[in-house]
């Protein structure tokens, strides 16, 4: 009897055992979703602090972005020599490829001189032609370039492009970059990215495809060596040559200068001097540095004979690879500093001419009216990155430089390919500086 009671009361009811089961299986629940919640949470911080760092990473590369370009254009800046050249100060920039500290962030800089290039606005067919383009894609360039529908015979205007799968219209103005190639007929991504000259340029070291010999922009500041305005020699009177020059153009020059104007009309070239019989050609040569056909602050599409390639001192000069060296040889010893200079070079380096003898010994006129021995256009290239990181961004900037100041005109950011991976520079995995014992940049802080 006392053994029935026991048994009745350890035993529990069924009912309290199912009551306990489930709450088991209740907390079991609850712990699973909080488990799924906490992972998705985890989740979720994880990915807002990579998206945080990302975004951190960003904004250091965008400072460096800007601190390299105010580095480059304080450089531009602050040349005062009053000719640009390979031994110029921003043309050693990026010569040593190391990466320059800035805050949490790391760039690399490098000027070119965008007057070292051919103009692609301003460049003649002959021009193209002795660069090595085909005479299909001169065509279709001018083409693209000229304000009229009319085709040249192996060129292209709107209704050849209207026709293409993706049509466009043809542009009838200024290229604004040289990518802007990649629209016309004929020119595809391997000759612009690669193209001409480039097994020469990478023998010598240095960035070799067509698009590094072109350029939308070049030009010189219409000012002599030591910086004076020059003068229009088809505007000026007699006394203001003397005047403007400081006496550098004397009476008898200035007169025979304006006799010649009045008697045959305006001067179409500098090469037009040497046809003034009234002025040795020898006190041409030392007065051109302060003559000009324009009063414009900037004379346009000029190239200049320091820093210009072989292939393009060739297709713009048209002269002999004998000429060629001499030229070469000259600037490297020492640059040229003014029109003069090079001029008389080229007079010595050239046979004679056929023709009178007051003509026959004068320099080809675009031998004179296309060169320059300064530059006012520049390309600043840049890579980053942020501390910490091996994510590399290029970019580069189209400036110009006039009285003195640098502004800005264009601004792209690259890709890798093609882009600031054929930037003949020296590889960007190579050492980074110690990222706990940084020097400042002078002039920019720490």
């Amino acid at each position: 009897m006392n053994s029935a009671i026991s048994s009745r009361t350890c035993d529990p009811p069924a009912a309290f055992r199912n009551r306990k089961g489930q709450a088991l299986v209740m907390a079991i629940f609850v712990v699973a979703i909080l488990t799924a919640g906490a992972v998705a949470f985890s989740q979720m911080v994880r990915t807002d602090l990579k998206a945080a760092r990302s975004d951190l990473d960003t904004f250091r590369r965008q400072i460096a972005f800007r601190g390299g370009m105010r580095y480059a254009m304080a450089v531009l800046e602050s040349d005062g020599s009053g000719t640009d050249s390979a031994k110029s100060g921003w043309a050693r920039l990026g010569r040593d490829e190391k990466w320059l500290p800035l805050r949490d962030a790391f760039f690399r800089v490098q000027v070119r001189d965008a007057s070292a290039c051919l103009n692609i606005n301003t460049a003649t067919a002959e021009e193209m032609r002795r660069l090595g383009l085909e005479e299909s894609v001169v065509d279709a360039l001018i083409d693209w370039r000229d304000a009229d529908d009319d085709p040249s015979p192996q060129g292209a205007e709107s209704s050849y492009y209207e026709s293409l799968p993706v049509p466009y219209r043809a542009k009838n103005g200024y290229f604004d970059t040289a990518e802007e190639l990649l629209l016309v007929k004929g020119v595809t991504p391997d000759l612009l990215y690669r193209g001409v000259g480039l097994r020469r340029a990478e023998q010598a070291g240095q960035d070799g495809s067509l698009l590094d010999l072109l350029t939308p922009r070049s030009g010189e500041e219409n000012v002599t060596a030591d910086g004076k305005p020059r003068i229009d020699i088809n505007k000026a009177a007699a006394w203001e040559m003397q005047e403007k020059s400081e006496g550098a153009v004397s009476e008898q020059a200035a007169s025979a200068i304006e006799k010649y104007r009045r008697e045959k009309g305006q001067f179409k070239t500098l090469g037009d001097l040497f046809k003034v019989t009234d002025i040795p050609q020898p006190e041409i040569i030392r007065l051109l540095d302060w003559l000009s056909l324009s009063d414009k602050p900037v004379l346009e599409g000029r190239v200049n004979i320091n820093t210009a390639s072989p292939e393009v001192l060739k297709a713009v000069l048209n002269i002999p690879e004998e000429a060629l060296r001499a030229v070469l040889k000259r600037r490297e010893e020492n640059p040229f500093r003014s029109p003069g200079e090079a001029a008389e070079l080229l007079n010595a380096a050239q046979p004679a001419q056929p023709g009178p003898q007051d003509e026959a010994s004068a320099p080809q006129p675009n031998a004179l009216d296309g060169l320059a021995t300064k530059s006012a256009y520049f390309y600043i290239r840049l890579l980053v990155r942020a501390e910490g990181s091996q994510a590399v961004r290029g970019a580069w900037a189209l400036v110009k430089r006039a009285q003195g100041r640098v502004k800005a005109l264009q601004w792209r950011e690259v890709d890798r390919s093609p882009g600031w991976g054929g930037w003949q520079w020296g590889p960007p995995e190579g050492k980074y500086p110690s990222e706990t014992n940084r020097p400042g940049l002078p002039g920019m802080g720490g």
